[in-house]
């Protein structure tokens, strides 16, 4: 449910304005607590917000000093649930030979590895290997699984059988060859080749099963030895189980330069199959187009390439996109189906930020636009074809909700004879189709300097980021769901090096949730209901481990301490607001000190110093207002401590979208540095800070044209050292 999880570095850098904001200090003024306020916690102990996933973990790295030309791509994965004791396993297969770049030789893994998860997808280990039994080719490629539901010839149901393409080591001959596994995956045996023969001029790719409605096999490929096509996609039918199979049927082909390829095959909800595919030469090149069939064998006219898979805006992938459907459910009664592919890209056909982290999904069986939907994680820096492609990213439904498995090939250096090397990463998370669009909500520093960044959508789901340290690029991301009514408020990160979120509700409830580290796992989610009256603002963690909430209410703040997983009160301490003050925000230091942002309606701010836990406000300053009138002052829109205990603060001049970054000693008494930046184009807004560990501040900005970027600065706020973009899918 986040958005596409994958930034690129802005070409246009926000630029120094060199904006200078005077500013007065105001003397402190006598603060006094007041007993029995509206913020009188009421413990409310069901957890809402609820994830589950896993990721990015290594499934397969080439051992370059055994292989010096081994890489991985395409990998393809499969859930048995017609195989009695073993149903559950998940089997995957993947390309572990040769990347785009390398030559084929000697040295060469022997031909396509099956691994195996017995729990989930949570780990994988190898399990078996399908060699070429007929050639003895170890050139081998574009491997697929399938499960027969059903007996079929004489073979059982649960039996699997594998199709890969097996090559000589000139490629200039090719078989997709077939092979059967009665023992869920652990011995293979060869039963027939499904096409084959000379290779030449380009050879034979790309093999896929599938079952139609007849309960006969049908065995899919690219055809690029046909006279007259560049290459054509066809396919054969087998009414024995593969054991033989009949003449070659064209699915769609077009005569000259046209190249349909890298078909996948499945039945929807309604009974009816969709067949997608990448269309190159098309309107949209290479996009990912699909055709709807009623048997799965009968495909219509071969000249029609089908229907682009698109959003209502005109966003759609391209490159080898692999398809899924999800069985219908209570909420998707048509089901979901699910593709990826290598690249994602805008209506323009402009490379999308969103690559590799971002799936389409429909859920009306084909019919209509198709939805964005965020993907477990993404692979960076993305590969592209100079060193090693994500071609067909493996996707599968793992038997739970809407949650799939994801693997995608990673770049991950140069081998030793020169070229890129891919290892294969895999993930899981629910899909969520994504109807309405993110907002960027808040970010956060980590105790090892990496960035999060927290987005809200309109249905109430949220996603989470973890992004690389210099905030260049995305780690991980996870969607979470809460109870109906919560919104995504606020995020903080403690020493321990977990995510916390603020969720609120209409009803003044707030809830806390506790992120495992890696931002994938939901450790603990505690709800507080002062309730009437009150409004959860932000939260904040200081160096001992505890939480501060900070509430809202007629007449004054409350602030609250609180374990780490807000499990329960600490402290209570109420404050009277300043004449015209509204709280903003809260930033709490490695010295446990707080410190709370006040804007005071006149284009004034006020920053709070508290030392201790329930103890009265120790000073405040207070600085502005800067401009001429409501347009033209410069409002406070957010503040944050960093571990070197300065306090950085964010302006804004509403009308120019002018920023400036203020660095101040650690009681906010005066301005160190102030730096002015000039928003990017497309009415930005500087919506949070982040500083914490490394001291390097972090602005988010938001766009209205629903990106956000991140700008990173030096440790003293003065030079830009990166701008990062942003957009959900």
């Amino acid at each position: 449910m986040f958005s596409a999880r994958k930034f690129r570095t802005l070409t246009a850098a926000a630029a120094a304005a060199g904006v200078a904001i005077a500013l007065t200090m105001l003397p402190s003024a006598a603060l006094a607590t007041t007993p029995g306020d509206p913020a009188d916690p009421v413990p409310v102990p069901t957890p809402v917000a609820s994830a589950s996933s896993t990721g990015p973990q290594s499934m397969y790295t080439p051992g370059l000093t055994t292989y010096p030309n081994a890489s991985a791509a395409e990998p393809r994965a499969i859930l048995l649930s017609h195989s009695g004791s073993a149903n559950g396993t998940m089997l995957a297969t993947f390309d572990n030979t040769v990347s785009l770049q390398h030559p084929i030789g000697s040295g060469m893994p022997p031909s396509l590895q099956v691994y195996r998860s017995t729990d989930g997808g949570s780990t994988w280990a190898p399990f078996s290997v399908v060699s070429d039994t007929q050639h003895g080719w170890n050139f081998a490629r574009q491997g697929m699984m399938l499960e027969l539901p059903t007996a079929m010839g004489d073979l059982a149901a649960g039996t699997i059988l594998f199709a890969g393409n097996w090559g000589n080591s000139d490629e200039s001959l090719q078989d997709i060859e077939v092979y059967a596994s009665t023992d869920h995956g652990a011995t293979w045996t060869y039963r027939s080749s499904c096409a084959g023969g000379t290779s030449a001029p380009a050879g034979i790719w790309e093999p896929f099963l599938s079952i139609d409605s007849t309960n006969n096999l049908n065995c899919f490929y690219s055809d690029g030895v046909t006279p007259g096509y560049s290459q054509f996609l066809g396919h054969v039918h087998s009414t024995d189980a593969g054991a033989t199979w009949g003449a070659e049927i064209k699915d769609i082909a077009i005569l000259g330069s046209k190249r349909p390829g890298m078909a996948a095959v499945v039945k929807m909800a309604n009974g009816k199959y969709i067949f997608a595919h990448e269309y190159g030469g098309g309107t949209k090149n290479f996009g990912a187009y699909y055709k709807i069939s009623d048997d799965g064998d009968d495909w219509g006219d071969p000249t029609d390439p089908g229907i682009l898979a698109k959003t209502a805006d005109g966003s759609y992938l391209s490159n080898s996109p692999e398809l899924i459907a999800i069985p219908p459910s209570t909420q998707y009664p048509n089901g979901m189906l699910v593709m990826t592919a290598w690249m994602l890209h805008p209506s323009s056909g402009s490379l999308d930020a969103g690559t590799g982290t971002t799936f389409l999904v429909n859920t009306n069986n084909g019919v209509g636009d198709w939805q964005r939907a965020a993907g477990p994680f993404g692979t960076n820096p993305r590969p592209t074809a100079t060193d090693c492609a994500n071609y067909k990213p493996g996707l599968l439904w793992t038997g739970v909700g809407t949650n799939v498995l994801e693997i995608q090939a990673r770049h991950i250096g140069t081998s030793p004879i020169g070229g890129g090397v891919c290892e294969l990463d895999y993930g899981t998370a629910p899909v969520v189709p994504m109807s309405t669009s993110a907002t960027p909500v808040a970010t956060a520093v980590g105790p090892t300097g990496e960035p999060w960044m927290l987005w809200k959508y309109t249905d109430g789901h949220a996603s989470l980021w973890k992004m690389t340290a210099d905030g260049s690029s995305m780690a991980s991301s996870t969607t979470w769901t809460p109870a109906a009514g919560a919104t995504a408020k606020s995020l903080a990160i403690g020493a321990d090096g977990k995510p916390r979120i603020l969720w609120t509700y209409a009803s003044g409830a707030a809830e806390v949730s506790t992120i495992s580290s890696d931002g994938n796992t939901l450790s603990s989610d505690h709800v507080w209901c002062p309730c009437t009256g009150s409004t959860a603002i932000a939260i904040s963690m200081g160096g001992d481990g505890s939480l501060r909430l900070l509430w809202s209410h007629t007449g004054g703040i409350n602030l609250w301490t609180m374990p780490g997983d807000a499990s329960s009160l600490t402290s209570n301490t109420a404050y009277t607001s300043p004449s015209g003050g509204t709280a903003v925000a809260i930033a709490t230091g490695a010295d446990n000190a707080s410190h709370i942002l006040w804007n005071l309606g006149t284009g004034a701010s006020t920053v709070w110093n508290i030392v201790a836990a329930g103890t009265s406000v120790s000073s405040q300053y207070s600085y502005g207002p800067y401009g001429t009138g409501p347009t033209t002052n410069p409002i406070a829109k957010a503040i944050s401590v960093g571990a070197d205990g300065k306090v950085r603060m964010v302006w804004q001049q509403p009308a120019y979208g002018v920023v400036s970054l203020w660095t101040m000693p650690a009681d906010a008494s005066s301005v160190t540095t102030s730096t002015g930046l000039t928003a990017y184009p497309g009415s930005s807004s500087a919506i949070a800070i982040a500083t914490g560990a490394g001291n390097q501040p972090r602005v988010l900005w938001s766009t209205t044209s629903g990106w956000a970027y991140l700008t990173t600065f030096d440790t003293l706020g003065k030079t830009v050292q990166i701008n990062d973009e942003a957009v959900p899918s």
